[in-house]
């Protein structure tokens, strides 16, 4: 038993201490690790700092320099028109159908309207008895006056009788007016492009019920941002690609520019221009084709010395440089440059046939400092 309890004492007071030993043990290892890793640190920073700045090379080119102004837009009429009845009616027939060409003046659409019908036929009839009872006075006194009371008093009975006349054709012409409503004609040479309504449908003023279109004057349609439309003039060069033709080229000009901009929540917006195409038989094109049109604003006439615009810089002297390399060290050279593309800027200077650009967004050029090049 006094065995027992000494270990048990031996036992008790010696635990305390090892949780004690261990942590220090444990503190040892995390400091040796961290001085390891900055040790590691330091050689990668001074082994990336030795080999220089990462820079990429960007390779002067000989290429034509084009400033111009893109956008979508869609194939139109230079002559389009929605056509509807100028009155509530009910649509009777419609003589044509979707795709059909029509010839200025014909009958498109025809309304049901008994009423104008009705007051057109009582017009002409009171027209026409009108006019019978002026020739049956001539025929009976026009030879012989005497028999109506004298030459005053046929020609009196005769003013009567034609201004009676005439009053019942400005009726009878009124109520053709009024019989027209009931037609649409086409008032172009064009082809339906749509019909909204079926016959026997209602269709009011408000109801847009044919589309016409001159299909043989189209045109391409595009609107462009407020601030591309200052550098705009008409007769500028275009380029139009057409979702239907792939990449195949068509030629155009600027043809028509409008006088105020598109107003959304009394809020001037963009500008609808138009672009004039030159027709090629083996492409055909139709009304309402999407793509894309280049306006030409500024080209060089050759080809010319041109870098990336992103390989131009500004100085703080308002000059502009480009970044070369001498000796392996950065060094800013100031350019002249002409005409800035969409892609490319013109250099007239005479530099070297390479210039550098940081490699990335996080590194910074210094002049001296030595480069890195980045493949």
């Amino acid at each position: 038993m006094v065995e027992q309890l000494a270990l048990n004492q031996f036992v008790e007071g010696s635990n305390p201490s090892a949780p004690t030993r261990n942590m220090k043990k444990i503190t040892k290892i995390i400091i040796a690790l961290v001085l390891v890793l900055l040790v590691v640190g330091m050689i990668a920073f001074r082994k990336l700092k030795s080999d220089g700045l990462s820079v990429k090379a960007i390779n002067i080119e000989n290429l034509v320099v084009r400033k111009t102004v893109t956008a979508s837009g869609v194939v139109k009429s230079e002559n389009f028109v929605n056509l509807s009845f100028p009155v509530l009616a009910k649509i009777q027939k419609i003589n044509y159908k979707k795709g059909d060409f029509v010839k200025k003046g014909e009958v498109i659409a025809v309304a049901y309207n008994y009423s104008a019908y009705q007051d057109s036929q009582a017009a002409k009839d009171n027209r026409d008895v009108t006019k019978r009872d002026l020739d049956q006075f001539v025929q009976q006194y026009g030879r012989n006056k005497f028999k109506y009371g004298g030459i005053e008093e046929y020609d009196i009975n005769l003013r009567k009788l034609t201004e009676t006349v005439n009053k019942a054709e400005d009726q009878y012409q009124s109520s053709l007016g009024l019989l027209e409503n009931t037609y649409i004609k086409s008032p172009f040479d064009g082809s339906i492009v749509d019909i909204t309504k079926k016959v026997g449908e209602v269709s009011s003023v408000s109801d847009s019920l044919i589309k016409l279109a001159d299909t043989s004057n189209l045109i391409f349609e595009m609107n462009v941002d407020q601030e591309d439309f200052g550098s705009l003039s008409e007769n500028q060069s275009v380029e139009v690609t057409l979702d239907s033709f792939g990449s195949y080229i068509f030629k155009g000009i600027l043809y028509k520019l409008p006088f105020y901009a598109n107003i959304a929540n009394e809020i001037g917006q963009n500008f609808t221009v138009e672009i004039k195409l030159s027709m090629d038989s083996s492409h055909k094109v139709l009304y309402g084709m999407n793509g894309d049109a280049s306006i030409l604003i500024e080209s060089t006439n050759n080809n010319v010395r041109s870098v990336q615009f992103d390989a131009i810089f500004d100085g703080n002297d308002g000059k502009k440089f480009v970044w070369v390399l001498e000796n392996n060290k950065l060094k800013k050279l100031n350019v002249q440059t002409g005409t800035e593309g969409d892609f490319l800027v013109e250099i007239k200077s005479s530099i070297p046939d390479k210039v550098y650009v940081p490699a990335d967004e996080k590194v910074v050029l210094k002049e001296g400092k030595t480069a890195k090049v980045i493949e």
